[in-house]
């Protein structure tokens, strides 16, 4: 019964060519990890570029916008100082 148990015990004993190779394999997938977070950290900072352009982009047509709406409450103004100064003409015709 003795010689059984010793049967029975498992060798605790890691190969070297397992710890190499997984230590490897650890190593490769820590490596593709991190190059692909420097890949995203990449891609987020081309997109914040992007965004900040754009950003620049819609305050130039906001601005653009604001002039051109500010022209066209000149030109309604200017046009009914224009019908005012005709009918205080005409009116002073007819008198």
């Amino acid at each position: 019964m003795t010689e059984e148990r010793r049967r029975l015990v498992f060798d605790n004993k890691i190969p070297l060519t397992w710890l190499i190779s997984s230590a490897g394999g650890s190593f490769l997938l820590l490596a593709s990890v991190l190059w692909n977070v420097a890949a995203q950290s990449n891609k987020l900072d081309q997109l914040i570029v992007q965004i900040e352009k754009l950003e620049r982009r819609n305050i130039d047509r906001d601005s653009k916008l604001d002039l051109v709406i500010r022209d066209g409450y000149d030109s309604r103004k200017n046009d009914e100082i224009m019908t005012l100064r005709i009918q205080s003409l005409e009116r002073e015709k007819t008198k």
